[in-house]
């Protein structure tokens, strides 16, 4: 025992600077504890800040395709009237086209119609040349 105490006696410096070692690590935690806790609310607001800024974008994207949801129904009725309006196109060609063919039937008629009626008057010429009434 008595070389214990001795071993302390003359080691005394070193026990003092354990000491101090020790006390300088206890303020050093108090010191960077601190500090932690600032820098959790320093994240805690930059968490909160870019939250704020990730509900902007997402309210801005939710707009946006809200835009183009009703740019697409507006697409999609003017294709409907496009539809509609080539069908009344196409029934209005058809309608053409029939026309046509009855007028083109007409003229046949109408072309042999003159024919008779040149046919009868050369005829009539013709006879009116030969009658005896006529010399």
């Amino acid at each position: 025992m008595e070389s214990i105490k001795e071993y302390f006696r003359e080691n005394h410096y070193f026990y003092i600077a354990l000491l101090l070692l020790l006390m300088g690590f206890v303020v050093w935690c108090y010191v960077s504890g601190r500090g932690t806790y600032n820098r959790a609310d320093r994240t805690v607001d930059t968490i909160e800040t870019e939250s704020g800024r990730a509900a902007d974008s997402i309210g801005n994207a939710r707009g946006e395709v809200e835009n183009a949801e009703d740019s697409i129904r507006r697409a999609e009725n003017a294709v409907e009237s496009g539809q509609r309006a080539a069908e009344e196109v196409s029934d209005g060609i058809s309608q053409c086209q029939e026309l046509a063919s009855q007028s083109r039937k007409l003229n046949t008629d109408i072309a042999g119609i003159i024919r008779d009626i040149e046919a009868a008057n050369r005829k009539r010429t013709q006879d009116s040349k030969e009658s005896p009434v006529a010399k």
